[in-house]
């Protein structure tokens, strides 16, 4: 659960920085699905508490700390597993479309898929963009997306 947790911490942590800030957190809490689990107030607190409330961020320290103490509940029911169940594919594109431009790089692709449950290399995720990125531009946009996720991984139950 803990690699579950610092995965979709990094994924959120859009500046690098190793912290996050409230919006961050929020994303964070729905790419792990324990949003119904989590209100607002607990990710003030979370922050205030866990956190540096000068900065308005919080760490992955901070983060563990929070999420030991207000969301296990939450989590048990993936806690061996590698797949984040807030993750779906329209919600990991914009997770994962810094620029807001409706597309992922390569490594961002290979994050979200990560998130998503399907653990793939560099060369694997270079060979999926390749396959999927019908306008050659380099990016995965949301339709190309889509299109993989429905042929590549749909049926692997």
């Amino acid at each position: 659960m803990l690699a579950v947790l610092k995965t979709a911490f990094d994924a959120c942590d859009k500046d690098h920085d190793g912290k996050i800030d409230f919006t961050e957190l929020v994303a964070v809490i729905k790419a792990i699905g324990a949003e119904e689990d989590t209100s607002e107030s607990d990710l003030q607190d979370a922050i205030k508490t866990f956190g540096d409330p000068n900065t308005g961020k919080i760490d992955f320290e901070g983060f563990k700390k929070f999420s030991d103490d207000k969301m296990m509940g939450a989590l048990e029911d993936f806690e061996d597993d590698n797949e984040l169940p807030g993750c779906d594919e329209v919600y990991l594109l914009t997770v994962f479309d810094k620029y807001g431009k409706g597309k992922m790089s390569v490594e961002q692709l290979q994050k979200a898929l990560t998130l998503a449950g399907e653990t793939l290399d560099e060369q694997a995720a270079k060979d999926l963009l390749k396959k999927y990125d019908s306008d050659k531009d380099g990016f995965m946009t949301y339709d190309e997306y889509r299109q993989l996720i429905s042929q590549e991984f749909d049926n692997d139950d």
